[in-house]
């Protein structure tokens, strides 16, 4: 079954060549589908060309092929043998056999022959294979019913161009005869007269039953070789194009995998390149930092702290100082913004008893070498004491 579906899908299609009663050309055509383990009729049509039919086969790629027109010959004779060859020439004993196909049915007293020269049937399947359609099996004249007579009883049958009789489950008589469309149900599936032919040819390659067709073994097992080899190459072609793209899309998918991870480590590299910078940059910044701090701790331990001690000595039991500034900051501290100090100057502040204390300190003050000139930023009386804020500025040393 898995070797039918990969050769044949799911769709089955028959093709009928066949004349009416005026001799004039036209075709039908079948097709059925299998659909939950049961055949079903999903395309049906007749033609009066053959041009027409091609699109109709097309679809489906692969069809059976029943010519039963004027260019077949059929007979019926009351012999029975074995060699095929001898029927041939009881039947047509001027014809050569090599030039033609036959297909041969036998019963238990007669034997039904039908002939097509192999011209015919060779360009017509030709013609379908230019059209990108194969012709896996065919058959001759209306011994295509053979195929369907497991699922008929005893009685007359009317095809497109005969009338046949069917006793004990095989065909009996064949007789000429044109009639209007009949409709049939063969195994639940309901059929016209001009069907029957076409729904043979489709059980004939589903259930694989041309050994039956005597006479046409060896060209139908050569078109169903090709077809085969055919439907063998396409698969084997879409596969290895589908094994050639998985792999590609497997390369890609890692590609792309590797390509992002190299992607994020090349950023993750750039990111630390920059946190990197920013690191040096701070650590220059702390380091620049510390040697200022480092330099201002120097001058505190040496000068400044002289200034103070000397500044201390002078000050007197009657004045309690406050505060004292070494290099006062210019402006409010911000968050971001570089500390500006003033150089070389001390701000003191505090209260004294006296008035004459305060004007005694700034004299001794303004004696001292280092001090260049002491400035008077604030004098007041607040409550009982003299409250002062003296600026010292300190001698460029």
């Amino acid at each position: 079954m898995l070797k039918k579906w990969l050769l044949y899908g799911t769709s089955f299609c028959a093709i009928e060549h066949s004349t009416d009663k005026n001799n004039t050309d036209f075709y039908t055509g079948l097709q059925l589908s299998k659909k939950k383990k049961e055949l079903t009729v999903t395309n049906r049509h007749q033609y009066n060309s053959i041009d027409e039919v091609i699109p109709f086969v097309k679809a489906n790629k692969h069809a059976f092929l029943i010519i039963n027109n004027q260019h077949v010959l059929s007979k019926k004779i009351t012999v029975i043998n074995d060699n095929q060859k001898k029927l041939i020439q009881v039947a047509f004993p001027n014809i050569v056999i090599s030039d033609f196909y036959y297909e041969i049915y036998s019963n238990d007293t007669e034997s039904f022959i039908s002939i097509c020269r192999k011209e015919h049937i060779d360009y017509v399947i030709d013609l379908y294979s230019k059209n990108s359609i194969s012709i896996v099996d065919f058959s001759l004249g209306n011994l295509a019913l053979q195929n369907i007579l497991p699922f008929i009883g005893n009685d007359n049958f009317n095809t497109s161009n005969a009338e046949i009789t069917i006793k004990n489950n095989k065909i009996a008589v064949v007789e000429k005869k044109f009639i209007e469309d009949h409709t049939y149900i063969v195994n639940d599936l309901e059929v016209s007269n001009h069907e029957l032919l076409p729904l043979g040819g489709v059980l004939s390659y589903y259930f694989d039953q041309n050994m039956e067709q005597i006479g046409l073994t060896q060209k139908t097992e050569g078109l169903k070789k090709t077809y085969q080899q055919k439907k063998l190459f396409d698969l084997g072609l879409k596969f290895g194009l589908g094994f050639l793209f998985t792999i590609l899309l497997i390369n890609f998918l890692v590609y792309s995998h590797y390509t992002t991870k190299a992607d994020q480590l090349t950023i993750d590299v750039q990111l630390n390149e920059q946190t990197k910078n920013r690191l040096i940059s701070l650590q220059e910044k702390v380091a620049q930092k510390e040697k200022v701090v480092k330099n201002l701790q120097s001058v505190s331990q040496s000068k400044v702290s002289r200034h103070i001690d000397e500044i201390a000595q002078l000050i007197p039991n009657t004045i309690l100082l406050t505060n004292i500034y070494y290099q006062p900051i210019k402006s409010r501290v911000k968050k971001g913004k570089t500390i500006l100090v003033t150089k070389n100057q001390i701000i003191v502040k505090g209260v004294s008893k006296k008035n004459e204390d305060s004007t005694h300190l700034i004299s001794l003050l303004e004696s001292k070498k280092w001090v260049d000139k002491v400035t008077i930023m604030s004098y007041g009386k607040q409550k009982k004491n003299m409250e002062f804020e003296l600026l010292i500025h300190i001698n460029n040393e």
